[in-house]
């Protein structure tokens, strides 16, 4: 893995997707959505920083966080990656839906 971005170690922000008290974002048996994105983001930012990239949590396990109070935070830490994870629900009961979405939103280019 190339752990640098132009000669600068990289930078990664992990967000646990939805905060511990976000309404709904739960499985038809009440398991949070967080407690899923929670233990992902631990996971996700040992194996990041075993390879030895710089890891950030953007979230509290104590209160939510504004989406905008997030991604204000890796503006300012000038983060290479923000990786915001969720556990999507879809319907109201248990089903086979699976698998995986990304979305990557490439900044415009600076004039330097």
């Amino acid at each position: 893995m190339n752990k640098s971005l132009g000669g600068k170690q990289m930078k990664i922000i992990l967000d646990a997707g939805h905060g511990y008290e976000t309404p709904g974002k739960r499985s038809p048996d009440g398991f949070r959505e967080y407690e899923f994105n929670r233990q992902a983001a631990h996971h996700c930012r040992k194996l990041l920083e075993q390879a030895g990239l710089t890891v950030m949590d953007s979230h509290s396990d104590e209160w939510d966080i504004p989406l905008s109070e997030r991604t204000g935070m890796a503006n300012r830490w000038k983060a290479d990656c923000y990786v915001s994870i969720h556990a999507n629900a879809y319907g109201t009961g248990w089903n086979s839906a699976n698998g995986i979405e990304t979305y990557v939103h490439t900044p415009a280019l600076q004039k330097q």
